[in-house]
């Protein structure tokens, strides 16, 4: 505590504004008083209040990430284009829809194709509708152009949601998540007309092979994936103001009385031929030099072997990718099975460091491995087949024993048996 001086003590006490000074300070500390009291009572009121947050959980707010995907089955080329149009299609309708502009096709088409870097017409918008019917609704209604002053038709695109996907947007806007599902769906459409022509082709073999759609995990070999009949667009709404001719007799309709007489007779016999046109269904060719190379040989084996051919491309076509990653593992396991077996026999010692055996199988081996792919095989080695391979931990380090005595054609034929399970 510091201590004041006598004087100036004294001068303030025979100062004349002392209780004017002793007022405003009894004030402050009232006013302080007040304060302090207010803020204890509101904290006291709302003490017995929680703000409780929800927050969507997780698994929702991720779950476009877990959509079941094939990654085996791709698409031909021109349905890998109409996706990525639709993709920017999408993206260019949610802008506008967003911020409640009409979205016309002539706003829409150099969008598009700035964006995709591909030309953009109403085929590929009713090809669109053909794949994705309640992607969008159009309409043609009457508008009014920049720079005219009269109204006329245009062709309007408006965003429709399905009640498939479930979307959690306001009402009147189109989130990203949106799009990503909506992108997702259509993905899954073209990928089930492409099994559709898949099952027609399997149908056509000798034997007929049959496979459930969803077991399919890549195409046929000989199956003709870029030569899929294309796909047809849907009729759009025109304009009421137009009329198209789309035959002969449409046009003899609309023309007639206007013309000469001999180009409406020329047009008459035109739409005569038109309506006697048959369609001639090609003949099929058989390939006479294979009936001759196999003249004499069985039926009977010729259909056992179909038949064991026709098995191994079912189970080609329903291996899983885990299923085929293990199958490509034991693969490689008869290949590793030759290389250690040679590495001990020439090292002449009962054990090795396994990351010296990573090293050398990894440099030995046919194919370029990586250490964890070779790292793999060890563990595979141990797991299959405990009785000649073994990794021992010790404090020196982590080791790997083989059997010598074991004969290592014997070894790949238990491996070959466990392929052919």
């Amino acid at each position: 505590m510091k201590l004041i001086d006598p004087d100036a003590l004294r001068k303030l006490t025979t100062s004349s504004r002392l209780k004017e000074v002793q007022a405003q300070l009894k004030t402050i500390d009232q006013a302080r008083a007040g304060l302090t009291e207010a803020k204890l009572k509101s904290t006291a009121k709302g003490a017995g209040f929680k703000t409780v947050e929800e927050e969507q959980p997780a698994y929702e707010r991720y779950h476009h990430l877990t959509e079941p995907c094939t990654p085996s089955l791709t698409l031909p080329f021109s349905y890998k284009q109409l996706a990525e149009q639709f993709r920017c299609c999408d993206t260019i309708v949610s802008m506008m829809f967003n911020r409640k502009e009409v979205c016309t096709f002539d706003k829409l088409k150099p969008s598009v194709e700035v964006m995709s870097k591909k030309r953009f017409s109403k085929d590929v918008l009713g090809q669109i509708k053909t794949i994705y019917p309640e992607s969008y609704l159009l309409t043609q209604e009457k508008l009014s152009r920049p720079g005219v002053t009269s109204k006329a038709y245009q062709l309007v695109i408006t965003p429709e949601f399905s009640a498939k996907l479930n979307t959690d947007d306001a009402p009147g806007t189109m989130s990203a998540a949106c799009l990503l599902q909506r992108r997702n769906h259509f993905h899954s459409l073209l990928l089930s007309r492409v099994k559709q022509h898949h099952s027609e082709y399997l149908a056509t073999l000798d034997p007929p092979v049959g496979i459930p759609a969803e077991d399919i995990m890549r195409w046929h070999p000989r199956f003709p994936l870029d030569s899929i009949a294309a796909i047809q667009a849907a009729p759009l709404p025109e304009s009421p103001l137009e009329m198209k001719c789309s035959s002969a007799q449409d046009i003899l309709n609309r023309v007639k009385g206007k013309l000469n007489k001999r180009i409406e007779c020329a047009l008459e016999s035109l739409v005569q031929k038109q309506g006697t046109v048959v369609a001639a269904t090609p003949l099929s060719s058989v390939d006479r030099g294979a009936r001759e190379c196999l003249k004499g040989v069985s039926q009977d084996l010729l259909a056992r072997i179909r038949e064991r051919e026709s098995f191994k491309l079912v189970q080609k076509m329903t291996l899983r990718p885990e299923h085929e990653k293990e199958r490509t593992d034991l693969l490689n396991l008869r290949e590793f099975i030759r290389i250690t077996r040679s590495l001990f026999l020439a090292e002449q010692k009962a054990a090795i460091p396994r990351d010296e055996l990573v090293c050398k199988v990894k440099e030995s081996f046919s194919c370029v491995l990586a250490v964890d792919e070779v790292e793999a095989l060890v563990q595979l080695a141990s797991r299959v087949m405990p009785d000649w391979f073994k990794v021992l931990s010790i404090k020196r380090g982590v080791f790997v024993k083989i059997v010598k005595e074991k004969d290592a054609n014997e070894l790949v034929a238990r491996i070959t048996s466990k392929l052919q399970e």
